[in-house]
């Protein structure tokens, strides 16, 4: 295309445009468009003009080769007012900063001492189902956050949350809702308006606040030997340019991102992976093989989680079909050029990995859950970080910072559960996506468990 020009504009209504269509299904509505639309195309969600890409060559345009002409969208300051100036919301060299701080804690050595304080964790949880009445019925997605974000508190910040984690996990829900609907909502009132939406979001981040303000202040009183975690490396941090340690406004905000990051998207990929087990009893069958192989009866070594190639199979088709971070946003700062359309300044862009990962023009069969596609050569490399035809983690430098963590953390979770139970989809039970800030199972997930 030798002249750019706009991108095509997706048919809406007068005044609101697309957003009844968008607001009613995102993820189809996205899906849809792009399939029918070419590469990139505009959508009207009330006054807002938003270009949607989903070709790996232009998310890799925005997010790697252009990556200084995008900062997050405005649609993060939601996210902001929950997570505050963490690695997810902040920018520049501040964030640069925090992220060469953070980074050496999920370096796979560091994520290998962790496995067998994640695998205890996970298997006392997991053995409160042993009391379970045959056929039971539990919410899966419920039980799995609640493992997951024992995991990582334990893991990340030596810390037994038990007490406290279904307060945790109401909190976190109360505070993802309401970002998400500051999010899309076209119509809104300020802030400082004490909606009943706006005041259980105070209550839940005002909880939320007094735990890890406990957590640090207790950490700091301690007289025992350093423990080495996560919250001790920043504890200790030292700003090279002032010589100052991290407030703790910023260390509260770096906790509370880790704590959404390190829990919210591993356990909702996981309810995503039993639903489709639970559909392909086949597949679980094979991975219960395997993982009964590689264990031989004892707990799994990181190294052994390495060795469950099916498994990791399985787990990647899942994050195929239902990413987590089922949508990234940008903003442009000066005017751009994106296959051949033209991007003006301080426009939002949208990428979807949900669309990318579902998209007919990339993936031969692209509904179907095939975890041996991911045996092939040809899918291994489109599947690398770099390639952004796969993301479910994002890409380019600001690839979430956790995805080896996450990724083991998954392996784990199954290895403990899938040896000892099997799960099946209660009749006339529907599961359906609902895309807030990560794409979970909408009123979660009810599974009828049986010990094995």
């Amino acid at each position: 295309m030798s002249v750019s020009v706009a991108p095509p504009r997706a048919k809406g209504l007068p005044i609101i445009g697309n957003t009844t269509g968008f607001m009613s299904d995102p993820l189809q509505f996205l899906l849809q468009h792009s399939c029918q639309m070419g590469r990139v195309f505009d959508m009207q969600i009330g006054s807002r003009i938003i270009t949607v890409i989903w070709h790996p060559a232009d998310i890799k345009h925005v997010l790697s080769d252009n990556a200084a002409n995008y900062v997050k969208s405005e649609g993060y300051k939601a996210v902001k007012r929950m997570l505050g100036n963490g690695l997810l919301n902040s920018e520049g060299d501040f964030w640069r900063r925090q992220r060469k701080l953070i980074q050496p804690a999920f370096h796979l050595s560091e994520i290998a001492a962790m496995t067998n304080l994640m695998t205890a964790t996970c298997s006392r949880i997991v053995k409160r189902w042993e009391h379970l009445p045959p056929g039971a019925v539990i919410d899966l997605s419920a039980e799995l956050m609640r493992i997951t974000l024992e995991i990582v508190t334990n893991a990340l910040f030596s810390t037994d949350i038990s007490p406290k984690v279904e307060r945790i996990y109401q909190y976190m829900g109360t505070l993802l809702e309401y970002a998400y609907y500051r999010i899309v909502s076209p119509l809104q009132l300020p802030e400082f308006v004490p909606t009943p939406g706006e005041l259980r979001f105070r209550k839940a981040r005002q909880e939320f606040d007094e735990i890890i303000y406990n957590l640090i202040a207790k950490r700091k009183q301690q007289t025992t030997p350093s423990r080495h975690d996560l919250l001790d490396m920043l504890l200790a941090s030292i700003d090279q340019d002032t010589q100052t340690g991290m407030t703790e406004e910023q260390l509260r905000d770096e906790i509370i991102t880790l704590f959404m990051a390190g829990h919210e998207t591993s356990a909702n990929a996981l309810a995503w992976c039993f639903y489709l087990l639970a559909q392909h009893p086949d597949v679980a069958m094979q991975m219960r093989q395997e993982i009964n192989r590689v264990a031989a009866g004892k707990p799994m070594s990181f190294e052994q989680l390495q060795a469950l190639t099916f498994t990791k199979q399985v787990v990647q088709e899942t994050l195929r079909l239902y990413p987590p971070a089922w949508v990234i946003g940008r903003k442009s700062l000066q005017p751009d050029t994106i296959a051949g359309y033209q991007i003006p300044a301080n426009r939002t862009v949208l990428i979807s990995p949900y669309v990318t990962h579902r998209h007919p023009d990339l993936w031969e069969q692209p509904e179907r859950f095939i975890p041996e596609r991911f045996a092939k050569e040809e899918v291994r490399k489109i599947a690398q970080p770099g390639k952004f035809q796969y993301l479910p983690f994002g890409g380019g430098a600001r690839m979430c910072i956790g995805y080896n963590f996450a990724q083991t953390e998954m392996l784990l979770v199954l290895a403990v559960i899938l040896p000892h139970y099997s799960m099946k989809l209660p009749s006339q039970h529907a599961v359906q996506a609902e895309p807030l800030i990560t794409l979970r199972p909408k009123k979660g997930l009810k599974m009828q468990i049986n010990r094995l």
